[in-house]
């Protein structure tokens, strides 16, 4: 090698070795975004609230801590805890309740009631903080948020030198004020909805720059509830090198709004009819002033549309009854809200929702519905209607509060029928409870007691493929005589307190407190046809029999 070709060597790899040490003298550790605080905890557990409270008051006064709570089948019911969160707790080994995990590394376990929060948050929760903010971090975690795809994109950048090789970043979606009461507190705080993309999280290289995608689903939740937290965790040593924290909320749009939930629906159809209630909240910074509805088939086929009109300003919420609309023999009930003030909808995935519809109950021509009025039974009505051509053929209202009542409802022909209850102040059956079962006592629907299944309408379709013989059900109960009949008919029921006589039509004909076991009626100036006889027991119990007028 000749002299010329040395010295180039040498001087190249002096430049070389002095643009590393440029490189390296630049790389220096940034500040803490957010202090991870991992709580393990639940509903059931009497000793969490403490946890929860104290971590309230650190966010209340502004510490950078990004907060997260897992729910797990040790404490709390399936719709609070993933297998997601469950394996979480495994992957700290967590055994007591409540467990906080600050920045991954600082365990510490035990709480106690709402009045221990204060002695919680002094003698743990901010001393862990002060000791994790001080740290330096060599990462920096920035979060895009795509509001329309529902994707978060996260651009990890390593700026300090790292010495672990087992580095993982994570991300969860969080959801705060959920109203539930537990243990003396009303709401809980940052669920754990998703871990994105799962427990696992997503194994790092050595790269300078590396981005993450992934896709949250918001269609349950309310977006302004929510927060993306992420992390980048040394998975070996559980240590969190830093983390940052975005609320969904702070997406900027003017146009939002949010369908909430979907009321008064009928789910099983045989009418194909419906007008669901649909609660809607604005989300978006401008005031609401229309909203255009569209409704579509399981082929996605717009079938029906409306426009609500109004003014809601940002976080305000109301009803919108939807009128009635034939959705024929679709399987499912798709609800959009397709414009908000006139525009596209700034958010598209919490404007949403889809109903799966199922076939109408068989109950072959009688049905037994068992009722325990609620405490203001006149506040409810309940029709039973042939929905083949709208007649009604019965209606039942009833006036004494708390008490047990059954009714045999027998469907004159074969078609479809519903049975609607409406409630006039928009409190469902509020305490009260019913049951429909059919001849053979399969339970055709059953509303427990404080069930919130509606608002104003609860319609229930039943199909009637059959026509009973009503003294097939109460031959042994209940004596017509003689039937058919020309002019005077007689009924003989054990404790009966009441009668009333319909004909096919549902027409009321007939009506009187009983004061014996046995009654006559003048039926001379009736017209020939079939009647129904409804006799009310002293026990509340409701019976039913067929007359026939052939003068």
């Amino acid at each position: 090698m000749n002299m010329k070709k040395v010295l180039l060597f040498i001087v190249a790899s002096v430049l070389i070795f002095n643009s590393l040490k440029a490189q390296d003298a630049t790389r220096e550790n940034v500040a803490r975004e957010c202090v991870l605080y991992e709580i393990f905890t639940g509903i059931r557990c009497p000793n969490c609230p403490a946890v929860a409270l104290g971590v309230a008051r650190m966010l209340e006064e502004g510490k950078d801590i990004a907060a997260v709570a897992y729910h797990t089948s040790a404490y709390s019911p399936a719709d609070l805890y993933t297998a997601e969160t469950n394996s979480r707790a495994n992957y700290y080994n967590v055994s007591g309740y409540p467990t906080v995990r600050t920045d991954g590394a600082m365990c510490v376990s035990g709480g106690g009631p709402a009045s221990y929060a204060d002695p919680i948050y002094q003698s743990y929760l901010l001393p862990k903080y002060n000791q994790a903010i001080a740290k330096t971090s060599p990462y920096t975690i920035e979060l895009y948020i795509d509001a329309q795809s529902g994707e978060v994109t996260a651009t990890v950048n390593k700026v300090g030198d790292v010495a672990a090789n087992n580095l993982r970043f994570f991300m969860v979606m969080t959801e705060s004020h959920i109203q539930r009461a537990w243990q003396g507190l009303s709401e809980l705080n940052f669920v754990v909805r998703d871990m994105l993309p799962n427990q696992n999280g997503i194994t790092m290289t050595d790269e300078e720059t590396q981005s993450f995608t992934e896709t949250f689903d918001l269609r349950e939740y309310d977006r302004t509830d929510c927060e993306i937290v992420a992390w980048v965790q040394n998975y070996s040593s559980r240590e969190v090198l830093q983390a940052v924290k975005f609320s969904l909320a702070d997406l900027a749009m003017d146009n939002d709004v949010r369908i909430r939930e979907v009321n008064d629906m009928v789910t099983n159809l045989c009418s194909g009819k419906v007008s669901p209630c649909i609660s809607i909240i604005n989300n978006g910074n401008a005031n609401l002033k229309s909203v255009l509805f569209t409704f579509k088939d399981d082929n996605e086929n717009a079938i029906e549309t409306f426009l609500w009109e109004g003014d809601l300003a940002k976080g305000e919420m109301t009803d919108v009854a939807i009128p009635e609309f034939d959705l024929a023999s679709s399987t499912k009930l798709i609800i959009e809200a397709t414009e908000v003030n006139g525009v596209a909808d700034g958010f598209l995935q919490d404007n949403v929702c889809t109903i799966e519809l199922k076939e109408a109950f068989d109950v072959k021509g009688y049905v037994k519905m068992q009722i325990r009025t609620s405490s203001n039974p006149e506040e409810m009505t309940i029709t039973l209607r042939n929905m083949d051509n709208g007649e009604v053929v019965n209606t039942y209202n009833y006036d004494t509060p708390k008490k047990s009542i059954s009714e045999d409802i027998y469907l004159p022909s074969v078609g479809c029928y519903r049975l609607e209850f409406v409630s006039s102040t928009g409190n469902g059956y509020d305490g009260g409870f019913f049951k429909l079962q059919d001849a053979t006592g399969n339970q055709v629907f059953f509303c427990e007691q404080g069930a919130e299944y509606f608002k104003y309408n609860l319609n229930i379709d039943m199909y009637s493929s059959s026509v009973v013989d009503v003294e097939e059900i109460n031959a042994d109960e209940i004596s017509i005589y003689p039937n058919p009949v020309t002019s005077v008919v007689n009924i003989s029921v054990d404790n009966m307190n009441s009668v009333s006589v319909y004909n096919a039509m549902g027409q009321l004909v007939y009506e009187q407190n009983a004061d014996d076991d046995v009654i006559k009626i003048d039926v001379s100036s009736w017209s020939n046809g079939l009647y129904y006889v409804n006799v009310m027991t002293s026990e509340g119990k409701k019976l039913l029999q067929k007359l026939i007028v052939n003068k």
